[in-house]
């Protein structure tokens, strides 16, 4: 089984800022500064009442590093398609608030649950990256939280994707 979110967090946090970089400010959670809405719908809520201050929140935890905002997701258990699906929604403009740099998601999840969401994720990945109304560069990946040295693998993976982003505009 996998760490908790906050010791997780934490660890990326740190292993971040001795890896990678030690120059980036952290946020993260359900703050107004990290959350979006879509226009709410009161046919789809109880009594027809909207709560104030509904949203997504948009990261456990982001930084912004080298031009990109990175953004990690945390799943205890298996991947949360929805954790990427508000991305979709982000990227393309569609939510009250827009993104102001590339975003690079690293979302953790356990891979001893179900393969069949993950295969999902991906497969809701490559729509993704087929939409033409996409508004800012958005690059993605899964890592199992519970196997190996997954903040390691995932800090490689943001060097080395900020870098390509960083070369295809340069």
């Amino acid at each position: 089984m996998g760490q908790s979110q906050r010791s997780f967090l934490a660890k990326f946090k740190d292993e971040f800022c001795s890896r990678v970089s030690s120059d980036v400010t952290w946020s993260g959670g359900q703050v107004s500064k990290n959350t979006a809405s879509l226009r709410p719908n009161p046919a789809l809520r109880r009594g027809g009442q909207v709560r104030h201050g509904e949203a997504f929140e948009l990261g456990d935890l982001r930084c912004d590093y080298a031009g990109h905002t990175v953004i990690v997701e945390y799943d205890s258990g298996s991947v949360s398609v929805p954790n990427l699906l508000k991305y979709w929604l982000y990227v393309r403009g569609d939510l009250k608030k827009k993104p102001t740099l590339p975003i690079v998601l690293c979302h953790f999840s356990n891979w001893g649950s179900y393969g069949s969401y993950r295969d999902l994720w991906q497969w809701t990945l490559e729509r993704i990256k087929e939409d033409p109304l996409i508004e800012s560069e958005f690059m993605a990946r899964q890592f199992d939280h519970g196997q190996g040295d997954a903040i390691g693998d995932a800090l490689k993976w943001i060097v080395s994707s900020a870098g390509d982003m960083l070369r295809a505009h340069g």
